[in-house]
């Protein structure tokens, strides 16, 4: 049996003595007396073991004092106050005391004492028990975020706590006393409120999980779920009500966001003309669209959800299917735009189908779900069949036009070397035949001589650039600068320049890259283009040579045309361009340049071979020759170069 310590205030040493023998004399738990006769011992007596309950005489000076203390410092023992007699006991003496119990010095019998004793441990064990749970209570209240109020009859509110007044920007929960949802809310809403509390406390029912709307002062809405009851007293009347709101705002926007997807989605799905669905990992499917599930000649989504592709597909089908599927799930790497063929069934006729698949982890089972789309491209392949017949046969008249144009340039090329070797030959069988006369003079027959010698020299420069043109001599390409190649052509034609009364300009680019190319042949193309550009000035003019990088794309669409054949739109080229200050070249003249034997110069100046040997060097580099005439006079010259060495095959 556990003893229990009381500790004894006062000066009276036969008042202890009377404690032992009452409390010795009679059946109970046992007592060990300790007996002080002034505060600071008995304060020490109670810092230095375990006492359950302290007893003060009243006649003592320093008794108030110590309960006092006692009280403040959170004692957990039962405090019992005693007096004299009942005289003692005034009002004020007693508003004092802050005890448990109180006891006659004059009525001290063995089971009074006892009784006092236990009921003033029993009150203070209650009043410990009631304080802890007020202070739970009170840190549920103060800490908790959710909005907790207590309100009378009247809906106003009683009590409310901390998370309840900051919602509505107030510091202390007690400045919501005595006001309502009126003082908070918009009418309609407060009345709404007021309405549900009112039904509450006549029927006594609560109202549970209600998702209500909150306007704020500031304007900002809010939702919170609401759950209202009646508050009722010790007698369980009803005196008004009690409830807890929680803040759902988030998750109220998250569920109208996933509300609205949802409604997105399945719009999307309805609309949409492709066929899509989704298997679960035993394969079954769990989603599929109108377009899907119309596709296999069923009526509704849920003639197919639950079953699998064995359901709908023939064996071999079926098995195509199901390995696609089983190694998309296997490697988790989706499959996209595969062409699939389907033959002819009862529904469809044979067709094609592009189809993608891709898995997709499922976040609550974490099973690999399968998502597919297919679209029936049909129509488009038969389209594509058609688009390469034409293409193919488009190529072959190509091919038969090409051949044309090369008999054509052919009979040109012959016409042409018949016309520039036939006139020299006259000359010299004329000249010939009159050498063989005998009544020619000594300088008739040298002037004789010197007309065969000028007739063959020129019959020989159309042979050779003839055998230039036609020569299937490997080009010797080396990375070189091609401004060094711009300055070399430039000084080999400055005598010829100053005679033409021609000036030449170079503006050559800092800084460019070597590319790969023939530097003979391509010092060859800018003298060629020099040349006609003088000739094309007889009364003098400026020439200007330009060196720069370009991108292909911001030409003119006639010069795109000509250009994409070799380049790609947003390639980086060299480019050197060679214009005059002349008068140009005639519209209906300028796409006959390139012909052999062509020329818009003096008769006996040019032999017309010129543009069409410089368009076939620039294009055993890979590049692209250009004409046109500028806006301000002139016409320039434009060659395209690629950068890299590695020329892509396909432009070749």
């Amino acid at each position: 049996m556990k003893e229990v310590r009381l500790l004894l205030l006062s000066e009276a040493i036969s008042i202890a003595d009377k404690l032992r023998n009452l409390l010795g004399s009679t059946a109970g738990l046992p007592y060990t007396i300790i007996s002080k006769q002034s505060f600071d011992d008995a304060q020490r007596a109670i810092d230095s073991f375990p006492v359950q309950v302290v007893m003060a005489d009243m006649a003592h000076e320093d008794a108030i004092r110590l309960l006092n203390h006692l009280k403040q410092s959170e004692f957990n023992g039962a405090l019992v106050a005693l007096f004299d007699n009942e005289g003692a006991m005034t009002p004020t003496s007693m508003a004092r005391c802050p005890v448990q119990d109180t006891l006659l010095k004059s009525r001290m019998d063995p089971l009074l004492v006892r009784q006092v004793l236990r009921f003033a441990r029993q009150r203070r064990h209650s009043q410990l028990l009631l304080a802890r749970e007020q202070s739970l209570f009170t840190e549920l209240l103060n800490n908790t975020p959710d909005r907790i109020y207590f309100k009378d009859r009247n809906s106003r509110f009683l009590r409310v706590n901390m998370g309840m007044a900051r919602a509505f920007g107030f510091e202390n929960p007690d400045d919501l006393r005595g006001k309502s949802d009126f003082d908070l809310h918009p009418y309609a809403r407060a009345q709404d409120a007021f309405n549900d509390e009112q039904k509450i406390i006549q029927t006594g029912q609560a109202l549970l999980g209600k998702d209500e709307t909150e306007q704020h002062a500031d304007g900002h809405m809010r939702w919170v779920n609401t759950l209202k009851m009646p508050l009722r007293n010790a007698r369980r009347e009803i005196i008004g009500t009690m409830g807890i709101s929680r803040d759902i705002t988030n998750e109220k926007l998250a569920e109208l966001a996933l509300e609205r997807e949802k409604k997105l989605l399945s719009t999307l799905l309805e609309v949409l003309p492709d066929n899509l669905y989704v298997k679960d990992a035993n394969d079954h499917y769990i989603i599929s669209n109108p377009s899907h599930w119309r596709e296999l000649g069923l009526e509704n989504e849920d003639q197919i959800l639950g079953k699998s592709s064995a359901d709908f597909f023939p064996p071999e089908i079926n098995r195509q299917l199901s390995d696609q599927d089983k190694k998309v799930r296997k490697t988790n790497e989706p499959i996209t735009n595969f062409e699939e063929f389907r033959p002819a069934t009862e529904l469809h006729p044979a067709r094609w189908l592009l189809t993608s698949k891709v898995p997709l982890k499922d976040p609550v089972s974490g099973e690999v779900l399968l998502v597919g789309i297919s679209r029936d491209i049909t129509e488009q392949k038969h389209t594509q069949e058609k688009l390469e017949n034409v293409i193919r046969e488009l190529r072959d008249t190509q091919s038969e036009l090409i051949e044309a144009e090369k008999l054509k340039i052919v009979g040109r090329l012959a016409s042409g070397v018949a016309h520039e070797v036939k006139n020299p030959l006259n000359i010299i069988l004329m000249a010939a035949d009159t050498l063989c006369s005998e009544d020619i003079d000594e300088d008739e027959r040298k002037e004789l001589c010197k007309e065969i010698r000028t007739a063959v020299l020129k019959a020989n420069d159309v042979i050779f650039e003839l055998l230039d043109f036609s020569a299937a001599k490997e080009l010797k390409l080396d990375l070189a600068s091609i401004n060094l190649v711009v300055e070399r052509a430039a000084k080999l034609i400055h005598h010829r320049s100053l005679k033409a009364k021609v000036k030449v300009r170079l503006e050559l680019a800092a800084d460019l890259p070597q590319i790969p190319m023939d530097p003979q042949k391509m010092e060859q193309v800018l003298i060629n283009l020099i040349f006609n550009a003088i000739n094309a000035m007889p009364n003098g003019g400026v020439i200007e040579i330009r060196t720069a990088l370009e991108k292909i794309g911001l030409e003119t669409e006639a010069l795109k045309g000509q250009l994409i054949e070799r380049f790609r739109i947003g390639d980086e080229v060299m480019t050197i361009a060679v214009s005059d200050n002349g008068m140009g070249i005639d519209k209906d003249n300028l796409g006959k340049v390139f012909e052999p034997f062509f020329t818009t110069g003096p008769s006996g100046k040019s032999s017309g071979l010129g543009l069409m040997v410089t368009k076939n060097i620039v294009e055993r580099h890979h590049g692209v020759l250009t004409l046109r005439n500028r806006h301000t006079g002139g016409v320039e010259a434009k060659v395209y170069l690629h950068l890299d060495p590695k020329i892509p095959p396909n432009k070749k």
